[in-house]
C-alpha cells in the first residue's frame, strides 16, 4: 500500500472533565469512548475493502497497546464485508528458548526482533502468496518451545490474514520479497491525560498501568517484576518499533480516556505491594501519586467486548 507517513495525533484530555463525566453519567461516557475507538477500525476496514488489494495486514504496536483486541475487532469488521479473515500472532514465530539471542547480561532477550525466527516468517509469507496456503507454528511460552506445522492457513480469493505483534512492522520480515497487498497498521494509546495544563499520564504511563494489571492477572507477575522489566521494554521499543512507525498505512489510537478510572483501582492496589526498600519504590510511588488525580472505580461497567478487557479480563477477546 502507501508509504505515506503515519502521524500520531497529540490529543490531550482533561482529567477533571473525565472524572465529572464518569461520576455523572458513567455508562454514556464509556459508550462514547468505546464508539470512538471502534469507529477508527471501521473506517480502516471500509478503506481496505474499497481498495480491494489487501491480502495481509501487519499490525504492530508497543507493549500493552491492545494489539490482540484491535486485531480481532478489525477481523470481525472485515468478515462482515465478506472476507474470511484469520488472525495470527508473530509471537508464534519466536525461536525456541535455547536459540533466542542474549543481552549484555547473558539473559535471553525476548524484546529483540532477532528473538523471532525471521527466515521462517519470510518463508511462510512467500509460500502463502505462491501456494495459497502454508503451515503455521505455535509457540509455548511456558517451556519456551515451538511446535512447527501446528496448523494450516489459506490465502484464497476471499481470504485475508492479520499478523499482529510487537515487531510486525519491521521490514526484516517483508523487504525484498516483492509481495503485493501488504497493509501496515500501527496502534498505540496516543494522547495524554492532563490536569491544569500539566501532563499527568502520557502514553507510556497509560501502557504501564495496563501492563501492571494484565501481567499480575494473566502472567502471575508481581508488580515489582513488571516494573523491573519496564525500562528494558521501553529501550527495546525505541530500537525495534519507533523507527518503523512512519512506514505504516494506518494509525489507530487505543486510548480510552476513561480507562485509568477503571484500571487504576487495581493498579493502585498492586503498586502498594512494592516495598519501600525496593529499587522500584520511587517509580511505584510516582504512579500512585498520579493515580490520585482520578476517580477510581470498579471495572464492572467496562463492556464485554472492550479493548480494556484485554488487561482487566473477562472479555470477548482476552485469552
Amino acid at each position: 500500500m502507501s508509504n505515506t507517513k503515519c502521524k500520531i495525533p497529540d490529543i490531550n484530555y482533561s482529567i477533571s472533565e473525565i472524572n465529572d463525566l464518569m461520576l455523572n453519567d458513567c455508562n454514556e461516557y464509556i459508550t462514547e469512548c468505546e464508539k470512538k475507538y471502534k469507529s477508527q477500525i471501521e473506517e480502516i476496514s471500509k478503506d481496505i475493502v474499497s481498495k480491494n488489494a489487501c491480502k495481509i495486514i501487519m499490525l504492530a504496536g508497543p507493549s500493552a497497546s491492545g494489539k490482540t483486541t484491535t486485531a480481532n475487532i478489525l477481523a470481525d469488521n472485515l468478515r462482515e464485508y465478506g472476507l474470511n479473515t484469520t488472525v495470527l500472532s508473530i509471537d508464534d514465530f519466536y525461536l525456541p528458548g535455547d536459540l533466542a539471542p542474549v543481552d549484555e547480561n547473558g539473559k535471553r532477550d525476548y524484546e529483540s526482533v532477532h528473538a523471532i525466527d525471521i527466515p521462517l516468517v519470510r518463508k511462510t509469507l512467500v509460500k502463502l502468496f505462491a501456494d495459497g496456503e502454508c503451515s503455521i507454528p505455535k509457540y509455548l511460552f511456558g517451556p519456551s518451545s515451538r511446535i512447527d506445522n501446528f496448523k494450516t492457513v489459506t490465502l484464497g480469493k476471499n481470504d485475508l490474514i492479520i499478523i499482529e505483534g510487537l515487531h510486525a512492522l519491521n521490514p526484516l520480515f517483508t523487504d525484498g520479497l516483492g509481495l503485493e497487498g501488504i497493509v501496515k497498521v500501527f496502534i498505540s494509546p496516543g494522547g495524554s491525560l492532563e490536569s491544569n495544563g500539566n501532563t499527568i499520564f502520557n502514553e507510556r504511563s497509560i501502557r504501564l498501568v495496563r501492563r501492571l494489571v494484565r501481567d499480575y492477572k494473566f502472567r502471575e507477575a508481581s508488580p515489582q517484576l513488571t516494573l523491573s522489566m519496564w525500562r528494558g521494554v521501553v529501550e527495546a521499543e525505541s530500537i525495534y518499533i519507533d523507527p518503523f512507525i512512519t512506514v505504516s498505512d494506518y494509525y489507530i489510537s487505543t486510548l480510552h480516556p476513561y480507562e485509568v478510572c477503571m484500571t487504576g483501582k487495581q493498579a493502585y492496589t498492586l503498586l502498594n505491594m512494592v516495598e519501600d526498600d525496593s529499587e522500584y519504590y520511587k517509580i511505584a510511588a510516582d504512579l500512585l501519586n498520579k493515580l490520585k488525580y482520578f476517580e477510581l472505580m470498579e471495572c464492572t461497567d467496562v463492556p464485554y467486548d472492550s479493548l480494556l478487557r484485554e488487561f482487566l479480563g473477562n472479555g470477548k477477546y482476552n485469552s
